[in-house]
């Protein structure tokens, strides 16, 4: 019984033309990146990332619940 799909790599399905890598030259030059990037977007979508990064970095703890953190 053979398959009808031979073994071979497909390419990825995620776009990645947008990303790139930065390399800098010293620790100042990339907190000016990063502030500048921060400084770039617009105050929901800072949020939106605080909350993920703050759900991300909470995850592993026992009171993270879905979409909701409980602080005592």
């Amino acid at each position: 019984m053979q398959d009808d799909k031979p073994d071979k790599a497909e390419e990825p399905a995620a776009d990645y033309s947008k990303k790139r890598l930065t390399f800098f030259n010293s620790f100042e030059e990339e907190q000016e990146a990063q502030i500048s990037y921060w400084r770039g977007l617009k105050p929901i979508e800072r949020m939106e990332q605080l909350r993920s990064i703050t759900l991300y970095a909470f995850s592993h703890y026992e009171k993270y619940t879905g979409n909701r953190l409980t602080f005592d």
